[in-house]
């Protein structure tokens, strides 16, 4: 289950069977209710987790534009499956300091490997919409990444960590704000539980 970076593998699997199969649409997804798996005696946990869903239609134009999904960079650890993990009484256990260093790290490392790939440069990017996990995380990459943090996107304080909802409730909200535009560059990135992340640029 790769968790929080769920919406990226599905944006990615969607995208290759359009390509594959020649599909005109599709609808990736990401809802989770969180609190169904929340103990609301660990506070450590219960005060950032919250209920969500969001979508987004694809559609295959057929022309080859350069529009769209573009590099993609998907990863996964194993031996971080103790950090972020449901336990035998179906509830959502965290090591709060090592999911942090895990996060910054590979959000960062994720972010510079699509940068390389694309032959871009951080300046290049309108936009970085991740995961919404912890504020602090996003500020963190943006320092190690040196770069302003107003590059990237948070609404945290309305949602709370929606888990594999978080990137497509915060992509309606820009799109609602129109601060989606077209010619635009974004990059998403998704990382958590498993452990997990993945992230691709969207022109």
């Amino acid at each position: 289950v790769a968790g929080c970076s769920g919406f990226v593998y599905a944006l990615d699997t969607a995208a290759a069977l359009m390509e594959r199969h020649h599909w005109r649409f599709a609808l990736v997804c990401g809802a989770e209710v969180l609190s169904r798996i929340t103990d609301w005696h660990d506070r450590s946990t219960c005060v950032l987790f919250g209920d969500g869903a969001g979508a987004v239609l694809l559609e295959n134009t057929f022309v080859p534009s350069g529009l769209g999904i573009g590099s993609v960079i998907l990863g996964s650890d194993g031996t971080g499956a103790d950090k972020l993990y449901v336990d035998s009484a179906m509830h959502i256990c965290m090591n709060g300091k090592a999911v942090y260093d895990f996060a910054v790290h590979c959000l960062v490392k994720t972010i510079k490997g699509l940068l390389d790939k694309e032959h871009l440069q951080i300046e290049d990017i309108d936009l970085i919409v991740c995961h919404q996990a912890n504020k602090r995380i996003l500020e963190a990459a943006a320092k190690r990444l040196r770069t302003e943090f107003e590059r990237f996107a948070c609404d945290l304080a309305d949602y709370g960590n929606t888990s594999a909802a978080s990137i497509p409730i915060t992509l309606a909200d820009l799109a609602e704000e129109e601060k989606i535009r077209e010619g635009m560059i974004i990059i998403v990135v998704g990382f958590g539980a498993g452990l997990t992340w993945g992230g691709c640029i969207i022109r």
